[in-house]
Formats: C-alpha cells, sequence, structure tokens
C-alpha cells in the first residue's frame, strides 16, 4: 500500500510530511523457536495430548524462517505465521511426534495454501532444501567430533593401537596381513586426503611413529591431535555405512542392530529425542548419503 501511495503524484504535496515506520519480522533464533514452542504447548493443553517435538526440529524451522529474511534484515521473507500455519499441519499429521519428516513434508504443503506474490518460491523452496542440507552436516559433524569419541571409544582406541603396531612393522620392512595393510592405506589416505602429510611423506610419518611407538601406545587416541580426527572418520564410515542401509531396510545383521541401538540411546538420553523421531533423524541422515 506504501509503495501505491508513494507512486500517485495527486499525493506529492504530502509526502515531505509522512513518517514511514517498518515493523520487520523476528530475526533471532531463540525468539524463533520460541514462538513455535508456545503454539505446540498451547495445542498440546487445548487438546489434552501430548505430542513431542525435539529440540531440533524447531531448529531447522527457525533457521529456515530466519534464512529467508536475512537479507533484507526482516522486513521480507517468510512471516511467523507461515510456521504457525506449519506446526498446526504438522501437530494434526503426528501421531506420537513431530519428527524432521514430518516437519518437512508440513512445511513444503504450507506452501500450497499461501499467497506468494511478493515472493519468489523457487527461491524460498531452494532455501529450504540448503536449510536441510545445513541441518544434516551439522549433525553429522555432531557424529564425528561428540558421539564418536563418547560412544565408540573402545572400537576407535583399538584401531589407534592396531594401526600403530602396522605401521611400525610397515615402515620395519615386515610383511603385512591384508587387513594391516588396509587399514594402514585407510589412515594415511585419510591422512593425505586432509593435507596432514603427503603421498611421499607416509614413510617418513611411520618412522616418527617408529620412534615414538612405546609413549604413543600408552596414549588415549582421543590425545594425538593428528590420528584424532582419522581414527573419528573411519569410525564414522562405518556409522556412515549401516545408515545408508537402514535408510533402505531395518532388517540389520546383529553387529548392526548393536551399533544403532548406541546411536538411538545416545539421541534419546543426550539430545531430547523418542524412539519415533530419532528413527527419523538416521533416516533422514543416511538418504543424504
Amino acid at each position: 500500500e506504501y509503495q501505491v501511495f508513494v507512486s500517485e503524484d495527486i499525493m506529492e504535496p504530502l509526502r515531505g510530511r509522512i513518517h514511514k515506520i517498518d515493523f520487520p519480522y523476528n530475526v533471532d533464533l531463540e525468539g524463533e523457536k520460541k514462538i513455535y514452542k508456545t503454539l505446540v504447548e498451547r495445542a498440546n493443553r487445548i487438546r489434552g495430548e501430548e505430542r513431542h517435538v525435539p529440540g531440533d526440529v524447531y531448529e531447522l524451522a527457525a533457521r529456515y524462517a530466519l534464512k529467508t529474511r536475512e537479507e533484507s534484515q526482516g522486513l521480507r521473507g517468510l512471516s511467523p505465521r507461515f510456521f504457525e500455519d506449519a506446526f498446526s499441519y504438522a501437530y494434526t499429521l503426528a501421531g506420537k511426534c513431530v519428527d524432521l519428516d514430518i516437519i518437512s513434508s508440513a512445511v513444503e504443503r504450507t506452501f500450497e495454501h499461501q499467497s506468494m506474490k511478493d515472493l519468489n518460491l523457487k527461491e524460498l523452496l531452494k532455501q529450504f532444501e540448503e536449510t536441510k542440507v545445513e541441518f544434516i552436516n551439522k549433525k553429522i559433524d555432531l557424529i564425528v567430533e561428540e558421539i564418536v569419541p563418547t560412544h565408540f571409544y573402545d572400537y576407535g582406541q583399538n584401531l589407534y593401537l592396531n594401526y600403530l603396531e602396522a605401521a611400525s612393522r610397515n615402515v620395519a620392512g615386515e610383511t603385512l596381513s591384508n587387513t594391516e595393510k588396509e587399514l594402514v592405506d585407510e589412515v594415511e589416505g585419510i591422512m593425505v586426503a586432509k593435507r596432514q602429510i603427503s603421498r611421499q611423506g607416509r614413510v617418513a610419518f611411520e618412522n616418527v611413529l617408529l620412534e615414538r611407538k612405546d609413549e604413543l601406545l600408552r596414549m588415549s587416541y582421543k590425545d594425538n591431535e593428528h590420528l584424532r580426527p582419522v581414527i573419528n572418520e573411519i569410525v564414522f564410515n562405518k556409522i556412515k555405512n549401516l545408515l545408508r542401509l537402514y535408510e533402505k531396510s531395518e532388517e540389520l545383521d546383529a553387529k548392526s542392530q548393536e551399533l544403532l541401538k548406541v546411536l538411538y540411546r545416545s539421541a534419546i538420553e543426550q539430545y531430547g529425542y523418542c524412539d519415533v523421531c530419532a528413527r527419523s533423524l538416521f533416516k533422514v541422515i543416511g538418504r543424504s548419503f
């Protein structure tokens, strides 16, 4: 309405006497999440029901909202009302829990029932996909940097010790088994990819390990700044393969089931998930691979 007004020449005498006040949308992450939480809490109270919503669902929606408003500093983008509608629809879709799949479907469906005359729908959908990718990458970083060293420490420590023994024997000219050779190649291949060592520098690195072998064997792999990220990545690759399979089928072997139980326990006990939304989280991550 303001743009129409200022374009009318008949209003020329009034232009210098007008004060325009902009009321931007919220651009505070915690404030945005609070809007959604209040909506769900009110719905639970009125309906006498208890829909569980993990913090990451509020986080995903809020980050997307702020991304659409970022360039205009809140003057354009998707309104809090849009996300209230999305959460209302998600609430009706959900059984026990509003999980990541449900909120994603609800956001996409809400576009069908909104007037978008001043917004670029294609750009908004692109931003939503970008937000989901950023969210998944953060979850992957969390698994690599926090969950692996905590919940899969014994496995990582065994890999570390086995690598030290194999690398020491390799540089001494001893014959390695296929399993040992694969482990050495995997560890040092990752180090080359991360540019921690050069391809030509592998032997020199193994010589250093041999010189410090006794000291390194007494050390936790988490205290070895060179090998810690590599061991974490190798363990994560096992988890990645598991989640890739889990996304396609829930019929897993006993070892994979045990691995999955550890992931579920971590999500539920540490990060506020329930069994329903944890399943959705791992399916979403598995799909990304």
